[in-house]
């Protein structure tokens, strides 16, 4: 061997352990910064698969106890898993109109679903009047979600809208002003949002076939937030009683009204697998994640082993929690 090259090889093998398995080892166990303000509490641990959720205008994945940043922003909401488990549906705000959008937690590749910019200079009444709203997405397949929007019209209405389409498939009409569709997880129904007297109230109805519209509930404060336990036979939601907006449950078919939390005020359910739900809890001014385990006694729902995921309060009430039991393994910041 030559000099040189020896001295290239004693130069390497430095540089080599400089950079070693104690180096690496050291980099790879630094996790990435949560959103800013919060902290990642002891529940965390308790909680499997992957949670999405929108914080500072941005999408984020908590996994294992680490956040991962999906999008920047700065003005990203609604986020839910499709269902597949492999992409993130997220709602993009624009001046006067907003699209649906879907990232790749492992690419943070963004692929547009709808084009909802309209014709004119921005701020014009001819960009307002030819631009459209995106709201409120929710999966039906791994390309089509139920959503909101005023395309195709001047009023809100439910559609179905599949990606690299241009075209809707309308569900409602001016009639019916539904609010947080939800698909069931067999894409066969749907629960939302509507004022039939006043309040908002729970509606199932069906997606294929005749709709045969049923309502589920009769509140004096209306309810929000709902959505559907992971097996189908139970709708989960809030309603304000007793001072506070406690957590629901009720079967899709209408029966078997159950109160899950009583006293602390909770938003955003969802279903976390067959057995665990998470939901927003108030912390102060602001918001943290929890979970808890579901069981079921006498054909009715209960919650035991609450723990919380977040601490610092700095979440939002309408930050969308949405889980998937796909962990999917997103490359780190």
């Amino acid at each position: 061997m030559s000099f040189r090259r020896a001295a290239f090889a004693i130069l390497l093998s430095l540089a080599l352990g400089a950079c070693g398995p104690a180096s690496l080892a050291r980099h790879e166990s630094k996790a990435p910064p949560p959103p800013k303000g919060i902290r990642t509490a002891d529940g965390a641990s308790a909680l499997p698969g992957s949670l999405a959720l929108s914080a500072d205008g941005r999408i984020w994945e908590l996994t294992d106890g680490r956040w991962t940043r999906l999008t920047s922003g700065p003005n990203d909401s609604e986020p839910v898993w499709d269902r597949s488990g492999r992409q993130v549906l997220f709602v993009r705000r624009f001046t006067d109109y907003s699209d649906l959008f879907a990232v790749n937690p492992r690419t943070k590749k963004l692929t547009r679903w709808t084009q909802y910019r309209g014709h004119g200079k921005v701020g014009s009444r001819q960009f307002a009047d030819t631009s459209s709203w995106a709201l409120e997405p929710s999966p039906l397949t791994a390309s089509s979600a139920l959503l909101l929007t005023d395309r195709n019209g001047f009023y809100m209405k439910l559609a179905v809208v599949t990606r690299g389409s241009k075209g809707l498939r309308a569900l409602t009409d001016q009639s019916v002003v539904p609010e947080d569709p939800q698909a069931s997880p067999n894409g066969r129904r749907m629960a939302y949002l509507a004022h039939p007297d006043g309040p908002a109230e729970l509606v199932v109805r069906n997606i294929v076939g005749a709709p045969h519209p049923k309502q589920l509930t009769r509140f004096p404060n209306g309810v929000y937030d709902p959505a559907w336990s992971a097996d189908g036979r139970w709708i989960f939601f809030v309603a304000s009683t007793k001072g506070s907006s406690n957590l629901y449950a009720i079967g899709a078919d209408g029966k078997k009204l159950t109160m899950l939390s009583s006293g602390d005020a909770v938003r955003q359910p969802t279903a976390a697998g067959r057995n665990r739900i998470v939901y927003l809890r108030k912390n102060g001014d602001g918001w943290d994640v929890w979970t808890a385990r579901l069981v079921t006694r006498k054909g009715r729902l209960s919650v035991e082993d609450e723990q919380q995921v977040t601490d610092g309060g700095k979440l939002d009430a309408v930050s969308n929690l949405s889980w998937t039991d796909a962990k999917v393994g997103s490359k780190q910041d």
